[in-house]
């Protein structure tokens, strides 16, 4: 009898985990209009949120003190230091002017689309490409709907010719 219960409990418990899967994994209705941001989803800005939270993007993408997402945070390398980036909507420093597709572009190759230069080493490119596209959809999104914060951070390093 004991071991009926714990086959019974142990199928519950897979058909829920199951069932929970298939609700987070649910895609979310896509972008409307040409920079696929104009009428992004409560709910598709909530799970960039959430996916956001995960990859703890805000750690690198914010100084202490400063205003979240507005880049600035220092890396020291040998190299010399490298500064995150401001990935608030704002216009002249940072993502305000990038459609979705820059920001997929960059998310999966690991290069600035508006520059072409890399956001590597601190740019976690491996573990980004894990993120499918609805993800990448709901983060961009999200940061969208942040409050646009102007904070122009020094340019990165830029490797020297012929090391690209």
């Amino acid at each position: 009898m004991r071991t009926f219960f714990a086959i019974l409990l142990s199928t519950a418990v897979i058909i829920a985990a199951g069932v929970a899967w298939l609700v987070i994994r649910t895609p979310f209705s896509p972008f409307d209009g040409n920079t696929g941001i104009e009428t992004a989803s409560a709910d598709l800005v909530r799970r960039g949120e959430y996916v956001a939270r995960l990859s703890d993007c805000v750690a690198c993408h914010s100084t202490p003190g400063g205003a979240p997402f507005a880049g600035g945070l220092e890396m020291a390398t040998p190299l010399g230091s490298i500064f995150a980036t401001n990935v608030t909507p704002d216009k002249e420093t940072g993502l305000g002017n990038w459609t979705y597709e820059m920001f997929y572009q960059t998310m999966k190759t690991g290069r600035h689309q508006g520059k072409g230069r890399r956001l590597l080493p601190p740019m976690p490119v491996q573990i980004l490409n894990a993120l499918d596209d609805e993800d990448l959809k709901s983060v961009f999104a999200y940061l969208q709907s942040l409050p646009p914060v102007k904070n122009k951070v020094p340019a990165p390093i830029e490797p020297a010719e012929g090391s690209r």
